[in-house]
């Protein structure tokens, strides 16, 4: 004879927003389990610490190690007290985020917006992980490489990086602006130190002459003979060839010219407040702003793009440089 369980003695943990474990509640019951609450402050120590738990998942769903304290974030150990990873980040995973560079914060200190599903990446909250697929790519194919005599590590890591990207965009591009912005940096990131290509060898990629048939004047946005719509990548490496075909005598440097004409943006050293209330020079570049955001028809069209120095970009969207304030423009 089997033995059969009532589904109204089945007890089922609610989540926040972030995935956060927060409160045990049997299925019909009206009454969540006595001592089962748990709230968290911003960084995931306790604001109400439960007294009974059947998971061991905890803050963002993460697993904890109730002896030690800690979360374990799959790649590395977190504490919630403390708001920081115990140990350093193995990646940079945006080298064009300041606030990355230090491998012990969590998600760039901004824990009410993002989670980190991996210990590498930030991302926000319900966006799936598929944009840290990139990241683990590369690192897979530069741990293979380093285990192989006479391995081409440089061109395994682009057309890794490359392959994926493409099903990463399909996932994201449309679900958050904000999301897909921040992916497509990183992925334009990775790309930058690997040489600027797009596939194939580093720096073999000829601007009048893309997979497109894409030619300096033509509208940034062109789709491929097949009829793909281009990706944000090669719209911005467009637009900078464009810009500097257009530009007006005085109006970039010379060594600006030349970076736009292979699809870089233009670059310039400015004064900034770091969050400490230091100050430092750092060389930016400018960026281009999806005026009515992406989830249009056509998002990457001429007419909705608006090029923007970081301090510019801030003040539209604060959440991109958080506790960063650009004093002096250097040029």
């Amino acid at each position: 004879m089997g033995c059969f369980l009532s589904t109204a003695t089945i007890p089922a943990y609610a989540r926040t927003s972030l995935g956060s474990t927060s409160v045990l509640q049997k299925s019909g019951d009206t009454q969540p389990v006595a001592g089962s609450w748990a709230r968290y402050r911003p960084y995931g120590s306790y604001r109400t610490t439960p007294t009974q738990t059947l998971t061991d998942r905890d803050f963002t769903g993460q697993r904890k190690n109730r002896e030690l304290g800690l979360l374990y974030y799959n790649a590395r150990f977190y504490h919630p007290g403390i708001g920081r990873f115990i140990s350093a980040d193995t990646i940079i995973p945006d080298p064009t985020n300041p606030q990355t560079l230090n491998r012990y914060t969590y998600t760039i200190n901004n824990p009410l917006k993002y989670i980190d599903p991996n210990g590498h990446c930030f991302l926000l909250a319900g966006i799936d992980l598929a944009v840290c697929i990139g990241a683990a790519a590369v690192l897979s194919v530069v741990a293979v490489d380093l285990a192989t005599p006479n391995s081409d590590i440089i061109g395994d890591v682009a057309q890794a990086l490359t392959d994926t990207s493409y099903a990463i965009q399909d996932r994201i591009v449309y679900a958050s602006n904000e999301a897909a912005d921040d992916a497509q940096k990183a992925l334009s990131a990775f790309r930058e130190l690997l040489g600027g290509s797009v596939s194939g060898s580093p720096g073999d990629f000829d601007p009048n002459n893309d997979k497109t048939s894409w030619k300096v004047g033509e509208r940034i946005d062109k789709s491929s003979s097949s009829g793909q719509y281009p990706d944000w990548d090669t719209v911005r490496e467009r637009y900078w060839k464009n810009r500097a075909a257009s530009a007006q005598e005085g109006e970039f440097s010379s060594q600006n010219l030349a970076n736009m004409r292979n699809g870089n943006a233009p670059k310039a050293r400015v004064s900034v407040q770091l969050p400490d209330g230091s100050t430092e020079t750092r060389l930016v570049s400018k960026e281009l702003h999806h005026i009515n955001g992406r989830a249009i028809s056509n998002p990457h069209q001429i007419s909705n793009l608006q090029e923007l120095w970081p301090w510019e970009h801030a003040q539209i969207d604060p959440s991109r440089y958080p506790g960063y304030k650009f004093l002096e423009f250097l040029r």
